[in-house]
Protein backbone atom coordinates (compact mmCIF):
# COMPACT_ATOMS: atom_id res chain seq x y z
CA UNK A 1 0.00 0.00 0.00
CA UNK A 2 1.58 3.02 -0.97
CA UNK A 3 1.51 6.83 1.00
CA UNK A 4 -0.65 8.45 -1.64
CA UNK A 5 -3.46 5.34 -1.45
CA UNK A 6 -4.22 7.38 2.25
CA UNK A 7 -4.92 10.81 1.13
CA UNK A 8 -7.58 9.05 -1.54
CA UNK A 9 -10.97 10.34 -1.24
CA UNK A 10 -13.19 7.25 -0.21
CA UNK A 11 -10.54 6.41 1.94
CA UNK A 12 -11.01 9.58 4.08
CA UNK A 13 -14.95 9.22 3.95
CA UNK A 14 -14.74 5.78 5.29
CA UNK A 15 -12.11 6.39 8.12
CA UNK A 16 -14.24 9.37 8.78
CA UNK A 17 -17.20 7.65 8.64
CA UNK A 18 -15.50 5.14 11.30
CA UNK A 19 -14.19 7.88 13.47
CA UNK A 20 -17.62 10.05 13.46
CA UNK A 21 -19.85 7.72 16.23
CA UNK A 22 -17.18 7.54 18.27
CA UNK A 23 -15.92 10.90 18.76
CA UNK A 24 -19.91 12.12 19.19
CA UNK A 25 -19.99 9.65 22.29
CA UNK A 26 -17.11 11.14 23.92
CA UNK A 27 -18.30 14.62 23.47
CA UNK A 28 -21.24 13.28 25.06
CA UNK A 29 -20.12 11.72 27.85
CA UNK A 30 -17.69 15.07 28.19
CA UNK A 31 -20.47 16.88 28.53
CA UNK A 32 -21.79 14.97 31.25
CA UNK A 33 -19.42 15.01 33.62
CA UNK A 34 -20.36 18.61 34.80
CA UNK A 35 -18.92 18.96 38.16
CA UNK A 36 -15.16 19.15 37.24
CA UNK A 37 -13.87 18.37 33.56
CA UNK A 38 -11.32 15.98 33.25
CA UNK A 39 -7.63 17.30 31.47
CA UNK A 40 -7.20 16.65 28.09
CA UNK A 41 -3.95 15.00 28.40
CA UNK A 42 -5.25 12.57 30.52
CA UNK A 43 -8.42 11.66 28.04
CA UNK A 44 -5.95 11.57 25.08
CA UNK A 45 -3.62 8.96 26.51
CA UNK A 46 -6.84 6.68 27.57
CA UNK A 47 -8.02 7.16 24.10
CA UNK A 48 -4.61 5.99 22.68
CA UNK A 49 -4.28 3.24 25.36
CA UNK A 50 -8.02 2.34 23.86
CA UNK A 51 -5.93 1.70 20.42
CA UNK A 52 -3.19 -0.44 22.69
CA UNK A 53 -5.92 -2.36 24.46
CA UNK A 54 -7.16 -3.29 20.96
CA UNK A 55 -3.74 -5.16 20.30
CA UNK A 56 -3.63 -6.85 23.13
CA UNK A 57 -7.29 -8.25 22.60
CA UNK A 58 -5.95 -9.30 19.93
CA UNK A 59 -2.99 -11.34 21.31
CA UNK A 60 -5.17 -12.93 24.19
CA UNK A 61 -7.96 -14.12 21.28
CA UNK A 62 -5.59 -15.87 19.62
CA UNK A 63 -4.54 -17.46 22.71
CA UNK A 64 -7.63 -18.82 24.21
CA UNK A 65 -9.55 -18.94 20.79
CA UNK A 66 -7.01 -22.21 20.41
CA UNK A 67 -7.42 -23.46 23.70
CA UNK A 68 -11.20 -23.32 23.14
CA UNK A 69 -10.01 -25.23 19.68
CA UNK A 70 -8.77 -27.76 21.54
CA UNK A 71 -11.61 -28.70 23.54
CA UNK A 72 -12.83 -30.05 19.98
CA UNK A 73 -16.31 -28.16 20.32
CA UNK A 74 -17.90 -28.29 17.76
CA UNK A 75 -17.06 -24.34 15.99
CA UNK A 76 -21.12 -24.15 14.51
CA UNK A 77 -22.56 -25.34 18.06
CA UNK A 78 -24.19 -23.24 20.14
CA UNK A 79 -21.98 -24.04 23.33
CA UNK A 80 -19.15 -23.53 21.36
CA UNK A 81 -20.38 -20.12 19.96
CA UNK A 82 -21.28 -19.07 23.73
CA UNK A 83 -17.71 -20.05 25.21
CA UNK A 84 -16.62 -17.85 21.92
CA UNK A 85 -18.55 -14.96 23.02
CA UNK A 86 -17.98 -14.76 26.72
CA UNK A 87 -14.60 -16.44 26.92
CA UNK A 88 -12.34 -15.76 24.44
CA UNK A 89 -13.81 -12.62 23.14
CA UNK A 90 -15.30 -10.49 25.88
CA UNK A 91 -12.86 -11.52 28.62
CA UNK A 92 -9.97 -10.42 26.35
CA UNK A 93 -11.02 -7.17 25.42
CA UNK A 94 -12.86 -6.09 28.23
CA UNK A 95 -9.77 -7.35 30.50
CA UNK A 96 -7.64 -5.54 28.54
CA UNK A 97 -9.43 -2.07 28.33
CA UNK A 98 -9.92 -2.47 32.00
CA UNK A 99 -6.27 -3.33 33.12
CA UNK A 100 -4.85 -0.27 30.66
CA UNK A 101 -7.70 1.92 32.32
CA UNK A 102 -6.78 0.97 35.81
CA UNK A 103 -3.09 1.44 35.41
CA UNK A 104 -2.95 5.10 34.41
CA UNK A 105 -6.07 5.99 36.28
CA UNK A 106 -6.33 4.59 40.00
CA UNK A 107 -3.20 6.77 41.51
CA UNK A 108 -3.77 9.77 39.29
CA UNK A 109 -5.25 12.88 41.14
CA UNK A 110 -7.70 13.56 38.65
CA UNK A 111 -9.72 10.99 39.80
CA UNK A 112 -11.82 12.45 42.31
CA UNK A 113 -15.15 12.39 41.70
CA UNK A 114 -17.12 8.96 40.95
CA UNK A 115 -18.50 9.55 37.59
CA UNK A 116 -14.81 10.37 36.56
CA UNK A 117 -14.19 6.32 36.28
CA UNK A 118 -17.32 6.27 34.04
CA UNK A 119 -15.55 8.74 31.45
CA UNK A 120 -12.19 7.05 32.04
CA UNK A 121 -13.81 3.61 30.72
CA UNK A 122 -15.55 5.40 28.23
CA UNK A 123 -13.07 7.19 26.41
CA UNK A 124 -10.72 3.99 26.72
CA UNK A 125 -13.39 1.69 25.32
CA UNK A 126 -14.45 4.18 22.68
CA UNK A 127 -10.29 4.36 21.46
CA UNK A 128 -10.56 0.49 21.33
CA UNK A 129 -14.18 0.41 18.79
CA UNK A 130 -12.99 3.72 16.80
CA UNK A 131 -10.07 1.61 15.91
CA UNK A 132 -11.70 -1.20 15.51
CA UNK A 133 -14.57 0.39 13.51
CA UNK A 134 -11.90 1.61 11.23
CA UNK A 135 -10.50 -1.59 10.10
CA UNK A 136 -14.06 -2.86 9.72
CA UNK A 137 -15.15 0.05 7.22
CA UNK A 138 -11.70 -0.17 5.14
CA UNK A 139 -13.13 -3.70 4.19
CA UNK A 140 -16.67 -3.54 3.91
CA UNK A 141 -17.35 -0.39 3.24
CA UNK A 142 -19.90 2.45 4.44
CA UNK A 143 -22.78 0.21 4.74
CA UNK A 144 -20.65 -1.22 7.41
CA UNK A 145 -19.95 2.08 9.31
CA UNK A 146 -23.92 2.88 9.26
CA UNK A 147 -24.64 -0.84 10.82
CA UNK A 148 -21.79 -0.38 13.33
CA UNK A 149 -22.32 3.41 13.95
CA UNK A 150 -25.52 2.24 15.50
CA UNK A 151 -25.05 -1.34 16.79
CA UNK A 152 -21.50 -1.50 17.80
CA UNK A 153 -20.07 1.75 19.16
CA UNK A 154 -23.00 2.48 21.56
CA UNK A 155 -22.53 -1.09 22.65
CA UNK A 156 -18.93 -0.76 23.83
CA UNK A 157 -19.86 2.33 25.39
CA UNK A 158 -22.47 0.48 26.92
CA UNK A 159 -19.92 -2.12 28.52
CA UNK A 160 -17.68 0.77 29.70
CA UNK A 161 -20.65 2.36 31.85
CA UNK A 162 -21.21 -0.63 33.56
CA UNK A 163 -17.46 -0.82 34.37
CA UNK A 164 -17.07 2.81 35.12
CA UNK A 165 -20.09 2.63 37.69
CA UNK A 166 -18.50 0.27 39.44
CA UNK A 167 -15.11 1.12 39.00
CA UNK A 168 -15.94 4.53 40.86
CA UNK A 169 -17.80 2.93 43.27
CA UNK A 170 -13.95 0.95 44.24
CA UNK A 171 -12.46 3.90 44.45
CA UNK A 172 -14.96 5.36 46.83
CA UNK A 173 -14.39 2.50 49.23
CA UNK A 174 -10.78 2.42 49.13
CA UNK A 175 -11.40 6.31 50.69
CA UNK A 176 -13.01 5.02 53.07
CA UNK A 177 -10.76 2.20 54.30
CA UNK A 178 -13.21 -0.20 52.89
CA UNK A 179 -10.80 -2.81 51.54
CA UNK A 180 -13.35 -5.81 50.87
CA UNK A 181 -16.01 -2.96 49.48
CA UNK A 182 -12.87 -2.34 47.06
CA UNK A 183 -12.07 -5.51 45.74
CA UNK A 184 -15.49 -6.48 45.27
CA UNK A 185 -16.11 -3.85 43.00
CA UNK A 186 -13.52 -3.82 41.03
CA UNK A 187 -14.16 -7.26 40.45
CA UNK A 188 -18.10 -6.34 39.65
CA UNK A 189 -16.46 -3.75 37.28
CA UNK A 190 -14.98 -6.89 35.16
CA UNK A 191 -17.39 -8.63 35.38
CA UNK A 192 -20.41 -7.50 34.37
CA UNK A 193 -18.84 -5.86 31.49
CA UNK A 194 -18.11 -9.40 30.22
CA UNK A 195 -21.39 -10.43 31.12
CA UNK A 196 -23.04 -7.63 29.32
CA UNK A 197 -20.16 -8.07 26.00
CA UNK A 198 -20.82 -11.87 25.80
CA UNK A 199 -24.52 -11.62 25.64
CA UNK A 200 -24.83 -9.10 23.24
CA UNK A 201 -21.97 -11.09 20.83
CA UNK A 202 -23.28 -14.42 22.04
CA UNK A 203 -27.13 -13.49 20.63
CA UNK A 204 -25.48 -12.61 17.70
CA UNK A 205 -22.85 -15.51 16.49
CA UNK A 206 -25.51 -18.31 17.55
CA UNK A 207 -27.53 -16.62 14.75
CA UNK A 208 -30.92 -18.73 15.16
CA UNK A 209 -34.10 -16.87 15.04
CA UNK A 210 -34.56 -16.69 19.24
CA UNK A 211 -31.02 -15.18 19.18
CA UNK A 212 -31.70 -12.88 17.15
CA UNK A 213 -34.92 -11.87 18.81
CA UNK A 214 -33.14 -11.82 22.04
CA UNK A 215 -30.46 -9.69 20.42
CA UNK A 216 -32.72 -6.69 19.13
CA UNK A 217 -34.16 -7.08 22.39
CA UNK A 218 -31.39 -6.91 24.80
CA UNK A 219 -30.03 -3.41 22.37
CA UNK A 220 -32.78 -1.35 22.85
CA UNK A 221 -33.09 -2.66 26.90
CA UNK A 222 -29.66 -1.66 26.82
CA UNK A 223 -29.76 1.32 25.45
CA UNK A 224 -32.45 2.58 27.20
CA UNK A 225 -30.80 1.44 30.85
CA UNK A 226 -27.94 2.73 29.73
CA UNK A 227 -28.39 6.84 29.34
CA UNK A 228 -30.69 6.57 31.95
CA UNK A 229 -27.88 5.15 34.05
CA UNK A 230 -25.61 8.01 32.50
CA UNK A 231 -27.83 10.87 34.11
CA UNK A 232 -28.50 9.55 37.14
CA UNK A 233 -24.46 9.06 37.69
CA UNK A 234 -23.76 12.38 36.20
CA UNK A 235 -26.49 13.83 38.46
CA UNK A 236 -25.69 12.09 41.82
CA UNK A 237 -22.08 12.93 41.24
CA UNK A 238 -19.70 13.07 44.49
CA UNK A 239 -16.55 13.60 45.71
CA UNK A 240 -14.77 10.18 45.93
CA UNK A 241 -11.17 11.67 47.83
CA UNK A 242 -11.67 14.59 51.33
CA UNK A 243 -9.89 17.18 49.01
CA UNK A 244 -12.06 16.72 45.08
CA UNK A 245 -9.40 19.45 44.21
CA UNK A 246 -5.75 18.25 43.29
CA UNK A 247 -3.09 20.55 44.33
CA UNK A 248 -0.66 22.17 42.12
CA UNK A 249 2.46 21.27 41.20
CA UNK A 250 3.95 24.98 42.10
CA UNK A 251 2.26 25.65 45.37
CA UNK A 252 -0.13 24.69 47.84
CA UNK A 253 -2.75 26.56 46.59
CA UNK A 254 -5.55 24.51 44.44
CA UNK A 255 -6.46 24.46 40.93
CA UNK A 256 -9.85 25.78 39.95
CA UNK A 257 -12.24 23.77 37.51
CA UNK A 258 -9.91 24.65 34.55
CA UNK A 259 -6.63 23.69 35.85
CA UNK A 260 -5.69 27.13 36.85
CA UNK A 261 -3.17 27.60 39.79
CA UNK A 262 -5.53 30.72 41.18
CA UNK A 263 -7.96 29.51 44.36
CA UNK A 264 -11.33 30.37 43.91
CA UNK A 265 -12.63 32.65 46.55
CA UNK A 266 -16.25 30.92 46.62
CA UNK A 267 -15.72 27.85 47.81
CA UNK A 268 -14.70 25.37 44.79
CA UNK A 269 -11.02 25.37 45.18
CA UNK A 270 -10.97 23.50 48.53
CA UNK A 271 -10.62 24.17 52.08
CA UNK A 272 -7.22 26.27 52.20
CA UNK A 273 -8.97 28.92 49.63
CA UNK A 274 -10.73 31.37 52.34
CA UNK A 275 -14.77 32.12 51.54
CA UNK A 276 -15.41 35.24 52.63
CA UNK A 277 -19.49 34.42 52.37
CA UNK A 278 -19.66 31.45 54.93
CA UNK A 279 -18.90 28.46 53.62
CA UNK A 280 -15.44 28.00 55.01
CA UNK A 281 -15.20 26.95 59.26
CA UNK A 282 -14.47 30.68 60.00
CA UNK A 283 -17.91 32.36 58.93
CA UNK A 284 -18.64 35.87 60.35
CA UNK A 285 -22.42 35.53 60.60
CA UNK A 286 -22.84 32.83 62.28
CA UNK A 287 -23.24 29.96 59.60
CA UNK A 288 -21.18 27.79 60.87
CA UNK A 289 -21.96 26.31 64.04
CA UNK A 290 -18.37 25.37 64.96
CA UNK A 291 -16.96 29.18 64.20
CA UNK A 292 -18.07 31.57 67.38
CA UNK A 293 -20.70 34.24 66.39
CA UNK A 294 -20.58 37.90 67.31
CA UNK A 295 -23.86 38.22 67.26
CA UNK A 296 -24.97 36.17 70.22
CA UNK A 297 -26.06 33.06 68.61
CA UNK A 298 -22.92 31.35 70.40
CA UNK A 299 -22.52 32.15 74.49
CA UNK A 300 -18.44 32.72 73.61
CA UNK A 301 -17.42 36.80 73.50
CA UNK A 302 -14.80 37.06 71.23
CA UNK A 303 -13.28 39.71 73.15
CA UNK A 304 -12.34 37.91 75.90
CA UNK A 305 -14.84 38.84 78.35
CA UNK A 306 -17.55 36.70 80.01
CA UNK A 307 -20.13 35.10 77.69
CA UNK A 308 -23.09 37.52 76.32
CA UNK A 309 -25.34 37.65 74.02
CA UNK A 310 -28.44 40.17 73.44
CA UNK A 311 -31.14 38.08 74.47
CA UNK A 312 -30.53 35.18 71.78
CA UNK A 313 -29.10 32.43 74.07
CA UNK A 314 -30.53 31.43 76.87
CA UNK A 315 -27.20 30.50 78.90
CA UNK A 316 -26.01 34.19 78.08
CA UNK A 317 -27.68 36.24 80.80
CA UNK A 318 -28.40 39.79 79.66
CA UNK A 319 -26.97 42.87 81.92
CA UNK A 320 -29.28 45.02 80.86
CA UNK A 321 -32.43 43.24 81.88
CA UNK A 322 -33.74 43.14 85.45
CA UNK A 323 -32.77 40.32 88.10
CA UNK A 324 -34.63 37.35 87.41
CA UNK A 325 -35.06 38.03 83.71
CA UNK A 326 -33.18 36.94 80.59
CA UNK A 327 -34.69 38.59 77.77
CA UNK A 328 -34.18 42.33 77.53
CA UNK A 329 -36.73 44.62 76.81
CA UNK A 330 -35.89 47.97 75.43
CA UNK A 331 -37.72 50.69 77.17
CA UNK A 332 -41.26 51.96 76.14
CA UNK A 333 -41.32 55.94 75.86
CA UNK A 334 -38.96 58.20 78.08
CA UNK A 335 -36.13 56.00 79.63
CA UNK A 336 -35.21 59.03 81.63
CA UNK A 337 -39.37 59.28 83.33
CA UNK A 338 -39.04 58.96 86.93
CA UNK A 339 -39.43 55.22 87.97
CA UNK A 340 -42.74 53.94 87.66
CA UNK A 341 -43.78 55.81 84.75
CA UNK A 342 -43.18 54.02 81.51
CA UNK A 343 -45.21 56.76 79.27
CA UNK A 344 -42.95 59.53 77.98
CA UNK A 345 -45.72 62.52 77.43
CA UNK A 346 -43.57 65.03 75.33
CA UNK A 347 -44.37 68.94 76.06
CA UNK A 348 -46.94 70.76 74.24
CA UNK A 349 -45.70 73.36 72.17
CA UNK A 350 -42.40 74.26 71.69
CA UNK A 351 -40.85 73.54 74.66
CA UNK A 352 -37.97 76.86 73.93
CA UNK A 353 -40.09 79.28 73.18
CA UNK A 354 -40.51 82.35 75.42
CA UNK A 355 -43.35 81.16 78.56
CA UNK A 356 -46.07 84.20 78.72
CA UNK A 357 -44.82 86.25 82.00
CA UNK A 358 -47.37 87.64 84.64
CA UNK A 359 -47.43 91.70 84.40
CA UNK A 360 -45.33 92.88 86.95
CA UNK A 361 -46.74 95.24 89.45
CA UNK A 362 -45.77 98.80 89.28
CA UNK A 363 -46.62 101.29 92.58
CA UNK A 364 -46.12 104.40 90.51
CA UNK A 365 -48.98 103.31 88.54
CA UNK A 366 -51.85 104.78 89.18
CA UNK A 367 -55.47 103.95 87.73
CA UNK A 368 -56.79 105.88 84.88
CA UNK A 369 -60.23 107.47 87.51
CA UNK A 370 -57.36 108.70 89.90
CA UNK A 371 -55.31 111.84 89.67
CA UNK A 372 -51.98 112.25 90.87
CA UNK A 373 -51.49 113.18 95.01
CA UNK A 374 -55.06 111.84 95.05
CA UNK A 375 -55.54 111.79 99.01
CA UNK A 376 -56.96 107.46 99.34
Amino acid sequence: MSLPFLFQGSFMINVAAALLPAIYLMRYIYQKDSIEKEPRKLLIHLVLLGVGSAFIAMILEGILGRLLNATMLDPSGVIYNILLAFIVVAVSEEGAKYVLTHLRTWKDPAFNYKFDAVVYCVFTSLGFAAFENVLYVLQGGLGVALMRAVLSIPGHMSFAVVMGVFYGRAKQCQHYGDTAGMKKNKLLAFVWAVVAHGFYDACLMVGTGLSTILFVAFVIFMYVFIFRLIKNEAATDEPVVDDPTPPTPEGPGFTNLYGAANPNPYGQAGPQAPNPYGQQGWAPQGQNPQAPSPFGQDVQNRMGGQPFSYGQNPQAPNPYAPQGQNTYVPPQGNPYAPQGQNTYVPPQGNPFAQQPQEPVWNPTYEKPDQTPNDPQ
